[in-house]
Formats: C-alpha cells, sequence, structure tokens
C-alpha cells in the first residue's frame, strides 16, 4: 500500500486542466481552489503527501488533521508538511483562495523548512 501522495499523483487526480510541470526538482506551484475539484465528486484520500502546502481558502469545511478535526468556516490559512497525514473535506460546495505546493528541493538555501514553526 502506497504510503504517501507524490505530486504527480497530486496531478494525475485533479479533473481539469492543471497539469504539473515536466520538471518538478525544486517544485513551486500556485492553484487556485476552484480548479482543485478531483473527478466524479471523489473525496480526497486521507494520507500524508511528499510536499508541503500552504492553503489560503474561504469556505465552510473540515480538516482532518493528525488525530484531530477542525471545521472551519470563513478564510482559514493552513500550513501542511509531508509528516503529518491530512484531508480537507469541503462542507460548502462554494470554496475559494489559493494553494502553494513546494518540496524540499525548492526550500534549499533558506535553511531546512522542517525546523520553521509552520511546518
Amino acid at each position: 500500500m502506497k504510503t504517501a501522495i507524490d505530486l504527480p499523483e497530486f496531478y494525475n487526480n485533479l479533473d481539469g486542466d492543471i497539469a504539473m510541470p515536466e520538471n518538478f526538482a525544486g517544485h513551486f506551484d500556485i492553484i487556485k481552489v476552484e480548479d482543485l475539484s478531483l473527478p466524479n465528486g471523489k473525496p480526497a484520500r486521507y494520507s500524508k503527501r511528499t510536499y508541503y502546502k500552504i492553503s489560503l481558502v474561504t469556505g465552510h469545511s473540515k480538516i482532518h488533521y493528525a488525530d484531530a478535526v477542525f471545521e472551519i468556516s470563513g478564510t482559514t490559512l493552513l500550513f501542511t508538511n509531508p509528516k503529518i497525514p491530512y484531508n480537507w473535506e469541503r462542507i460548502s460546495e462554494e470554496q475559494t483562495g489559493y494553494v502553494c505546493l513546494f518540496t524540499d528541493d525548492f526550500f534549499k538555501g533558506f535553511g531546512n523548512i522542517a525546523e520553521y514553526p509552520v511546518f
């Protein structure tokens, strides 16, 4: 069984015209939340990712994060890392905002990202 979602799988699971850049070493991408729908209304899996993600989202959602569930309404800023599994459950259909995806390689030269308190 696969233990984490990697960048190619993330992009392959998206419904629409968002494609992963061919060279994702040092990957950095910003995507509109509105463009992140999964095909056939399929829910996202609760799992770890192999990349970091910063999300700025407006809407009603539940975030299943490690051993806790947070219900949010309004605008939320969320930082996720490859060590802790999570799932973002949309409660309201209308979700707006942006997600920023990046890898360890992108962050080289700025210290060890794992030591930053937000991650």
